[in-house]
C-alpha cells in the first residue's frame, strides 16, 4: 500500500511551536550585493578615522593594454572598516587604486580591496649626533620599501618606539634599522636597529730583534681590522737595556 505524506501547514507548524515552547528561527532576508565590481583610483585622500570613511574616486577603464582613469566618471567609495588609508591623485602622483562592489540595499560602492603603502622599510640614520632613547624621532635616508608602493614624498623621518619610560631604541649616524607602517597615524615606527660596521685598521708590532752587526733594532708588524680600538697608551718601559734580548 502506498503511503501519502502531507506537508505540514503553516497553522499546524505554529501550533506545534506553541505546544513545545520552541520558536523556530527562520532565515533572515539575504543582503543583496549586486553583481557590479568597479576598479578605481582615489581622486581625494582616504583617511582612517575608526568609523567608516569615504573618498571620491575615478573609474578605471580598460584601454586594451592597461587601466586608465576616466575623469568624466567619478563616484564615492566607502571604507566600512574605517582603517584604510589611501593617497589622492595629483598631476604627478598616481592615487591609490583598488576595487569596490555595489551594495544595492544601501546603494553605495564599498571598498573590498585597496593597494597600500609599503608595510615596512629599511633605513639608514642620517644624523651626525645619532639619537638616544629620549628622542621621539630621527632623520633617515637610504630608504628601501617592502610589501607595498613607495611613499611619495620620500620618507625622511621614522619614529622611536615608546617604552614605559621614554623610548626603546638608540643609534649612531649611519646605523641601519627597520620600521613598520601604521596606517592610522601614517607614520613608520622603528622595530629594530643594527649597529653600523665601524671597522678600523691598526698596525701592531709582533716581534723585534737586534741586528748586532749593524747595531739596529728591527721589528715585524701586522695590520689588523677591528670593530673598535682604544686610546694609545703613554710611554712604557718594556726592556731596561742592561742586556739585549
Amino acid at each position: 500500500m502506498r503511503k501519502t505524506f502531507h506537508a505540514e501547514t503553516q497553522s499546524t507548524q505554529s501550533m506545534n511551536e506553541q505546544r513545545s515552547g520552541v520558536r523556530l528561527v527562520r532565515p533572515a532576508k539575504a543582503v543583496s550585493l549586486g553583481s557590479s565590481v568597479r576598479r578605481f583610483e582615489l581622486k581625494t585622500a582616504l583617511t582612517p578615522s575608526g568609523a567608516y570613511t569615504q573618498a571620491l574616486a575615478y573609474l578605471l577603464a580598460w584601454t586594451g593594454a592597461d587601466y586608465e582613469i576616466d575623469e568624466a566618471s567619478e563616484f564615492i567609495v566607502y571604507d566600512i572598516s574605517g582603517l584604510r588609508r589611501g593617497r589622492a591623485h595629483t598631476d604627478t602622483i598616481q592615487g591609490t587604486r583598488g576595487r569596490a562592489i555595489r551594495v544595492s540595499d544601501v546603494d553605495r560602492w564599498e571598498i573590498i580591496e585597496l593597494d597600500h603603502q609599503a608595510r615596512w622599510i629599511e633605513f639608514v640614520v642620517n644624523d651626525a649626533g645619532g639619537f638616544a632613547t629620549t628622542d621621539a624621532s630621527v632623520t633617515v635616508d637610504g630608504i628601501t620599501y617592502h610589501d607595498g608602493y613607495d611613499a611619495d614624498p620620500e620618507i625622511t623621518t621614522v619614529y622611536n618606539k615608546s617604552a614605559s619610560s621614554d623610548y626603546i631604541f638608540e643609534g649612531d649616524d649611519d646605523d641601519r634599522g627597520i620600521a613598520l607602517y601604521d596606517p592610522l597615524s601614517g607614520q613608520y615606527t622603528i622595530a629594530g636597529m643594527e649597529k653600523a660596521s665601524k671597522l678600523t685598521t691598526q698596525t701592531v708590532v709582533t716581534d723585534i730583534q737586534v741586528d748586532g752587526a749593524n747595531e739596529e733594532l728591527e721589528k715585524k708588524t701586522i695590520t689588523i681590522t677591528v670593530a673598535a680600538k682604544g686610546a694609545e697608551s703613554g710611554w712604557t718601559v718594556f726592556h731596561t737595556g742592561d742586556t739585549c734580548p
